[in-house]
């Protein structure tokens, strides 16, 4: 580990990641030392620990990111191979989307938690803390952070998808899944059929199509199947920077609210 200009926010430089994700790291880290720049003692060492588990997920979900590019890639390669199954390729997919979402979640949670030992009393004091959903739309009203609220809102999406689809679907109504490939990328299509009917695994994939109503990533797009409802897999682009914007963005506005008055917890 190397302590960066600030001494108390650790950077694990040994780490394999990417420049992109390095450079989200040294810059959050140079908030998170200014926050913890009059720390002492064990109060100190607990922030340190949090920075350092933060940095550690930010990385991991930097893996996730590109694990699941990698899914997308090896599924449209063998899409446009026939003959070969691809449900195999699909359900890797399916699981590495998981995945990246699922880290995506726990990085906002140890963000959470560094922030619980290091962010200044009037802040601290109006966080929600057990909810990643209600921290986010804490975010979502503060004046300050409104240039943000994009990126919020994405993850937002991206928290709620991994609630109700990947970790509780007994909340949820029984659905299945296709996926579909447009020129960007490949999604995941969730959805509630009006009839249950065995599925023909071959045509699970739906055509690419220029068109909108058949692009998942525009508002009046419907899927080509029969259903009651249905629910698209997040961007995984726009999430992985708008955690990555919203890191920075939180740690530099709790060190700027720690600038204003000293804080003596």
């Amino acid at each position: 580990m190397q302590n960066d200009d600030s001494k108390h926010s650790s950077v694990p430089i040994e780490l394999e990641t990417t420049p992109e994700i390095r450079k989200v790291i040294v810059n959050a880290s140079k908030h998170a030392g200014l926050l913890m720049s009059a720390f002492e003692a064990n109060r100190l060492g607990r922030a340190s620990l949090a920075a350092s588990l933060l940095w550690e997920y930010i990385i991991r979900m930097d893996w996730r990111y590109h694990d699941l590019l990698l899914a997308g890639e090896e599924l449209s390669a063998i899409a446009n191979n026939e003959g070969k199954t691809i449900r195999t390729s699909q359900l890797k997919l399916v699981d590495r989307t998981e995945a990246f979402h699922r880290q995506i979640y726990g990085t906002l949670s140890v963000l959470i938690l560094f922030l619980s030992h290091s962010a200044p009393r009037r802040v601290v004091s109006h966080l929600p803390i057990f909810s990643v959903q209600k921290f986010l739309r804490y975010l979502l009203e503060q004046p300050e952070l409104i240039s943000y609220s994009e990126h919020f809102n994405q993850l937002l999406s991206s928290v709620k998808y991994r609630a109700s689809l990947l970790d509780h679907p007994q909340q949820s109504k029984l659905h299945h899944w296709m996926t579909m490939g447009i020129p960007t990328e490949t999604v995941i299509i969730h959805y509630v059929p009006t009839y249950v009917q065995p599925i023909d695994i071959g045509s699970s994939t739906a055509p690419i199509a220029d068109v909108q109503y058949l692009n998942p990533r525009k508002p009046n797009f419907r899927p080509i199947i029969e259903c009651s409802s249905f629910e698209v897999s997040p961007d995984p682009l726009k999430t992985q920077v708008s955690m990555c914007s919203t890191v920075v963005c939180v740690l530099e506005w709790c060190a700027g609210a720690n600038d204003k008055e000293p804080d003596t917890t």
